[in-house]
């Protein structure tokens, strides 16, 4: 799994630097992290996973590319992906899956969503704000 992010990173990065910062390279770079850490989720005990707090960090992740749009489609991406996961262990019936994700499911939904609507609008907002600076200097 380790070998396929690392195959995959260095390509996208390669894809970037040859298409000029083309953002196409991005989103597919964050839709392959994405559903590598799902299909990783998903080999064991889906929501119930501790690993699904790492859907979090990939969106608060996502603002480090400076692109307001690529924060709002990780965001989407993750919360698509943890439903399914909260869908395959309620389906599923994983042991003790149906307590565990319904006491957690919703606080990390709603933790996904947040963290996204707050890195999109920061960087929004910072990104207006050195615009209005640049536009100043000229």
């Amino acid at each position: 799994m380790v070998i396929v992010w690392v195959c995959g990173a260095y390509g996208f990065q390669k894809l970037l630097f040859s298409t000029r910062g083309a953002r196409w390279p991005l989103f597919g770079w964050v839709t392959m992290e994405v559903a590598l850490l799902t299909y990783l989720i998903s080999t064991g005990w889906a929501a119930k996973s501790p690993l699904v707090v790492i859907y979090p960090v990939l969106v608060a992740a996502s603002v480090i590319r400076f692109q307001p749009v690529l924060v709002a489609y990780v965001t989407f991406l993750c919360i698509v992906a943890y439903s399914y996961q909260v869908w395959r262990a309620l389906v599923d019936d994983l042991p003790g899956g149906s307590l565990a994700v319904r006491t957690t499911c919703v606080p990390l939904g709603i933790s996904i969503l947040c963290i996204g609507l707050i890195q999109y609008f920061a960087l929004r907002r910072s990104r207006t704000a050195m615009e209005l600076v640049l536009d100043r200097r000229k």
